[in-house]
This record gives C-alpha cells, sequence and structure tokens, in this order.
C-alpha cells in the first residue's frame, strides 16, 4: 500500500488547497485595506444542511445583502465572511472591491 509521501497526487492536492487558502486570505486582507465601505441591508438568511462521514449535520448560512455601489446601482450579494447571527433587514458595514461587488465582507453589525 503506498504512503503519503509515495503519492504525487497527494502533494498537487495539498499545493491546490494552500494555494486557495492564500488567495482567500489574500482577497480579504485586500477589501479590508483597499475596499469601499457603505452600508447594506441583510435581505434573506438561507440555511443549508450537510452530513459528514459520522452523520453529523453541519448547518451553513449565506446572508444575503443589498447595498448601493460607488455608482449608485443596487447590488445584491452574500456576504464573504458571514459569522454571528444576523437577522433579515439588520443594517451592517460592509467592505468590497470594484471587481468583486458580489463577494463583500461584513465589518460591523448596527445596533
Amino acid at each position: 500500500m503506498p504512503t503519503f509521501s509515495d503519492d504525487p497526487f497527494s502533494y498537487i492536492i495539498i499545493a491546490i488547497l494552500a494555494i486557495g487558502a492564500l488567495y482567500v486570505l489574500y482577497y480579504q486582507i485586500q477589501v479590508r485595506t483597499r475596499g469601499i465601505e457603505t452600508y447594506a441591508t441583510v435581505t434573506s438568511i438561507v440555511e443549508h444542511e450537510s452530513a459528514d462521514l459520522d452523520t453529523v449535520v453541519k448547518r451553513t448560512y449565506d446572508v444575503h445583502i443589498v447595498y448601493r455601489n460607488q455608482a449608485n446601482e443596487t447590488v445584491e450579494a452574500v456576504l464573504s465572511n458571514p459569522n454571528g447571527a444576523f437577522t433579515v433587514g439588520q443594517r451592517i458595514r460592509i467592505r468590497y472591491v470594484t471587481k468583486h461587488p458580489e463577494l463583500p465582507v461584513c465589518v460591523d453589525k448596527e445596533i
């Protein structure tokens, strides 16, 4: 039976995952340092369920928002960092980059 170190395919998979993780980190830093800040309103929260091999159910949530960009156009998007609890109608502060207005990052929640 081949071991991990004997299988070059494993190294390719690890390299792809590492590149993906680095890109996500780069994007988050880019949005937080160079992003355009504005306010958005939560329009809906979509729940997803998935089970792993141990049949443990994992719930994830997509937080859909709407906001106006610099060109005063309405943009519908999904938060790229939906951490914490959100409610429909809640106003939040976001940042986005002009290349990817569909992937904003939540900066702060209004009370």
